[in-house]
């Protein structure tokens, strides 16, 4: 029984490490696309188009049926009803083949088809980026709470050290009851921010398994030392090319521009002639069939419409007015994704700069805690004094942490902009 027992703990804890194993942004975004509903909701659309493309060339293509019929014709009064061809009877069996020869409207349908096809395949990159960016954005709130959890957490550690010290202090008689007070003050101020962050990280925390289909409990964990993008945006100009080259959105607005001039030649094909060549083999008599009633039957159908009130000018007036807003709305997504860019690029390089200046200030009020700290166990300063500088360090700290998560998370949105996903 020891061996059983064994293998299921050993199985368990393999799960165990699996589900909370640490994750870096690009493998956050890769398993969120791939059991995101939404981006297999999209997936299926683009398999969808992708077989009606395929049904549209086909209808090009000749089609091979089998004809059977068995006519009577019946009086009533005296009054016929119903005439066949080759007298009072007639039976039909034929294998017929049906070619297109001349079909201008099924070749703009198939290429419809195919706009369409290629539609749903930039909407499939839309929706990848879009669950991207919501997997971005709960992946950036786990690192900023585990990394406020994790200056608090050294923060309750310095504060229980040191109430330990001041209170041995204290009963040795070398040291003021307000220095034992105001330490004591200190560790639970301490303490209370340690839980409040470790509430904060359960709940990015618990955002970003929803976004990874893992349980709910699953102890995730942001991957130590992950950067958020490899190499820094380049210029605005960079970013901007970019964009006209990946982003989406405007692949889009390109293919729905192209949607709309073939469908006014779909219109406009709906006044073409159309032949058909028509190519049947089998019986068609008045008798009943005999070995030598099978013989050949063949056609070409000619339809050409003539007169149509109106109708077909029409549509195509209202396929042309169709075309001309969406070019319009292109050039207003242009202006809106310029605008977009412009705007994120500035609060990237204000978030270099904050973080250049944040991490400085940190650097320095660390010192001054630590000299603080030097000179209250030497009996130059009250706790009073090491209070102030220790929370001007942790609110410095505070500040120099989220000024580079936000950095990070700047620069990403730019990727993001540019419509590319964290690799």
């Amino acid at each position: 029984m020891r061996f059983p027992v064994f293998y299921f703990l050993a199985l368990l804890l393999f799960c165990t490490s699996a589900v909370g194993s640490d994750w870096t942004l690009a493998q956050a975004v890769q398993r969120g696309l791939r059991v995101q509903a939404a981006v297999a909701a999209s997936q299926e659309d683009l398999h969808a188009a992708m077989e009606l493309g395929q049904a549209a060339e086909a209808d090009r293509l000749p089609q091979l049926s089998l004809r059977t019929a068995s006519i009577w014709t019946q009086s009533f009064n005296g009054t016929p009803r119903y005439v066949s061809a080759n007298g009072a009877r007639e039976l039909i069996g034929e294998l017929a083949i049906a070619a297109p020869l001349y079909a201008p409207q099924l070749q703009a349908l198939a290429k419809l088809a195919h706009d369409a096809s290629a539609l749903a395949q930039s909407q499939l990159q839309l929706t990848r980026l879009q669950v991207g960016t919501q997997i971005v954005d709960a992946w950036f709130q786990l690192a900023l709470a585990q990394n406020q959890q994790a200056l608090w957490q050294q923060s309750l550690a310095r504060n229980h050290l040191l109430y330990s010290q001041v209170q041995q202090a204290f009963h040795a008689g070398a040291t003021a009851r307000l220095n034992l007070v105001q330490t004591r003050l200190l560790l639970t101020q301490a303490q209370n921010q340690y839980a409040q962050a470790q509430s904060a990280v359960r709940s990015a925390r618990r955002a970003l398994n929803l976004e990874l289909a893992l349980p709910l409990s699953a102890p995730t964990r942001i991957s130590r030392g992950t950067k958020a993008l490899d190499n820094r945006p380049f210029s605005l100009p960079t970013i901007w090319q970019h964009a006209l080259q990946s982003q989406p959105l405007l692949r889009i607005a390109e293919q729905q521009i192209r949607q709309g001039q073939t469908q006014i030649s779909v219109q406009r094909a709906a006044t073409d002639p159309t032949v058909t060549a028509n190519l049947a083999y089998g019986v068609d008599a008045a008798t009943i069939p005999q070995e030598n009633d099978l013989g050949w039957q063949a056609g070409i159908n000619l339809q050409l419409p003539l007169f149509g009130f109106g109708r077909n000018q029409d549509r195509i007036a209202a396929a042309k007015a169709h075309l001309a807003a969406l070019r319009d709305a292109k050039n207003a997504l242009l202006l809106q994704i310029h605008r977009q860019i412009n705007t994120d690029w500035g609060l990237y390089r204000q978030a270099v700069v904050a973080h250049q200046h944040s991490a400085r200030a940190a650097k320095e009020a660390r010192q001054v805690f630590e000299m603080t700290l030097h000179g209250f166990h030497a009996g130059a300063f009250t706790a009073l004094t090491l209070s102030q500088a220790q929370t001007s360090w942790i609110q410095a700290a505070l500040t120099a942490t989220n000024a580079r998560v936000q950095e990070q998370l700047a620069a990403t949105q730019l990727l993001l902009d540019e419509g590319r996903l964290p690799q």
